[in-house]
């Protein structure tokens, strides 16, 4: 797997393939997206890894207009971080070469909104105890005026939450972090303008130490 797949890729940086998401989301947000087959059909082509949630009604590769088949996409509910996900992307670092991994949630999101309301029934109640401690640190946005943030505060601390985690559950991720081989960035995907706003960026020129995720009390 590892020689095809390099056949694909090149080593363009953590910046660069930072760079191609940002510029296609734009493309997507002003519907002048052509699916990134004009631009991503070089042998430059970046691995990119996204960690997104099953109830988002857009593809990673049609949010930021990149060509089918370039992403590797994680996908489960409510982009949340298990040791399933955490093995997915170390091996598909190790074997792709990929030079970024993207944490993507995005607003109206009806995973966190069923762990917001505490409906933690079957095997959900396993994705809800990952999505409580954003739930718990967010509850003064569901009082009083504040009650239309509730949601999308609950959301948007997930995604950073998921963010550390990775660094801090995986050395593996977090050498290649400090090795200047991988950037690893949040975003939040919205619905109604359909632009990806960052929230948190790991890139080569300015490791660092994330805060920690937060903890249910």
């Amino acid at each position: 797997m590892k020689s095809q797949i390099n056949e694909l890729y090149s080593n363009l940086d953590a910046h660069q393939v930072y760079n191609i998401l940002k510029e296609g989301n734009k493309r997507f947000a002003k519907n002048t997206g052509n699916g990134g087959k004009a631009r991503m059909q070089r042998r430059e082509d970046p691995a990119i890894i996204v960690l997104s949630c099953i109830d988002c009604p857009d593809l990673p590769e049609t949010i930021f207009d990149i060509e089918q088949g370039k992403i590797l996409n994680i996908c489960i509910a409510g982009n949340v971080v298990n040791d399933e996900v955490l093995g997915s992307i170390e091996y598909a670092c190790k074997a792709t070469g990929a030079q970024l991994i993207v944490v993507l949630g995005h607003t109206k999101c009806g995973v966190v909104k069923e762990a917001c309301e505490g409906n933690a029934e079957g095997h959900f109640s396993q994705l809800f105890k990952k999505i409580q401690p954003a739930v718990e640190s967010s509850k003064a946005y569901g009082l009083g005026e504040n009650n239309y943030l509730y949601l999308e505060k609950v959301t948007y601390t997930n995604v950073i939450n998921s963010t550390a985690e990775i660094m801090q559950r995986s050395p593996v991720i977090n050498e290649l972090c400090s090795e200047g081989k991988v950037g690893l960035v949040a975003g939040m995907f919205n619905l109604e303008s359909r632009r990806v706003h960052f929230v948190r960026e790991v890139l080569p020129q300015h490791i660092r130490e994330l805060p920690p995720a937060e903890k249910a009390g």
